[in-house]
């Protein structure tokens, strides 16, 4: 299964409530008729938490998760009409869209299994390898304090591909997105310590998200 992201900017001057309101139940109807799409959600920023802003990559208000069963398939879907009015749509209430095709990564999940309802979203440069580092030491620690959470990491394994060439599109620079869910805003706290901690990764940008699961898997 993979993941293509959209990492979308609201149009400047457009009321944030209206972007959100529209990208929720103008856009997804339109989404969820794309052919050979296996789910769709959409993640939309709440705070911000860090940013590289020397990357090139634009300010980020959301990014959505649309699910294909592999490249093919997702390329077959971005030539069909349903895709072409998805298009016409983000021209209206959208700046900038970059695109990040992701190998969906395994979740792993540690605890009880509380409701984990505070979902932080990290968009990464480095290898896979430190963030599954990264995610042992914050399983170390959020054992000790016997805390539920939830992770994964989801690898880019293509570049250079744009929804389309009319819209705008920032630098291609990150290597992972990694997602991780907690119980809390005090354990989500002990996680972004940890990950401002972490050797190896570069973080281009880090995002407090409210997930909206349009599609489910």
């Amino acid at each position: 299964m993979i993941i293509r992201s959209g990492l979308i900017r609201n149009r400047d001057g457009v009321d944030f409530d209206g972007f959100t309101d529209h990208w929720r139940n103008g856009h997804a109807p339109l989404v969820v008729k794309i052919d050979g799409l296996r789910a769709y959600s959409q993640n939309h920023v709440l705070e911000r938490l860090s940013s590289d802003e020397s990357s090139g990559l634009h300010r980020i208000d959301g990014m959505s998760q649309l699910y294909f069963d592999d490249v093919e398939s997702m390329n077959i879907s971005m030539a069909s009409p349903e895709q072409e009015a998805c298009i016409v749509d983000l021209r209206g209430f959208l700046s900038d869209v970059t695109l990040l095709i992701q190998q969906a990564g395994d979740f792993h999940q540690f605890g009880n299994g509380a409701d984990l309802c505070v979902k932080l979203l990290y968009l990464l440069h480095g290898e896979a390898a430190s963030a599954e580092a990264l995610a042992e030491s914050i399983r170390t620690v959020m054992s000790q304090r016997g805390r539920s959470w939830k992770y994964r990491v989801n690898p880019i394994i293509a570049r250079d591909i744009v929804v389309d060439q009319s819209i705008s599109a920032g630098k291609q620079v990150i290597d992972i997105v990694m997602e991780i869910w907690t119980e809390n805003d005090t354990d989500a706290d002990l996680v972004k310590s940890l990950v401002e901690a972490s050797d190896g990764l570069d973080v281009i940008g880090g995002f407090v998200v409210e997930e909206f699961l349009v599609l489910p898997l």
